[in-house]
């Protein structure tokens, strides 16, 4: 119970995301897809019924889910990147920061900076 972990991916190559039918947006309008499907998501995870009404994705939709995860409040939600776009990402929607293999001091200081408020543009 409770095993189910999800990897937030925002596209990585155009000819994949074809692939799937996804559009391939700009590198920041990918992030920002993103953000919004994982309010959507999770919506439908801890509410009986969700209404849709953000700008990326379809508008004035109803929907839900069931059964709800058994994890609470949701399952564990990975994602990486170094961009500015990833990394508030992760900060602001995800549970843990999903890295590539670097040393070890390189991911104390990718941690650190995670950790750190957004700078302002």
């Amino acid at each position: 119970m409770g095993r189910l972990t999800l990897n937030v991916v925002s596209s990585w190559w155009a000819d994949e995301a074809r692939k799937y039918g996804v559009a391939f947006e700009q590198h920041d309008d990918r992030y920002a897809r993103t953000s919004e499907w994982l309010d959507v998501l999770d919506g439908v995870w801890r509410q009986d019924q969700f209404f849709i009404f953000r700008e990326v994705l379809p508008r004035g939709k109803i929907t839900f889910l069931e059964p709800k995860p058994a994890s609470k409040p949701r399952p564990t939600l990975y994602a990486g990147g170094e961009s500015p776009a990833a990394k508030e990402l992760i900060a602001e929607k995800c549970d843990a920061y999903l890295m590539h293999g670097d040393p070890p001091e390189r991911v104390g200081e990718k941690i650190a900076d995670l950790r750190e408020p957004p700078r302002a543009a």
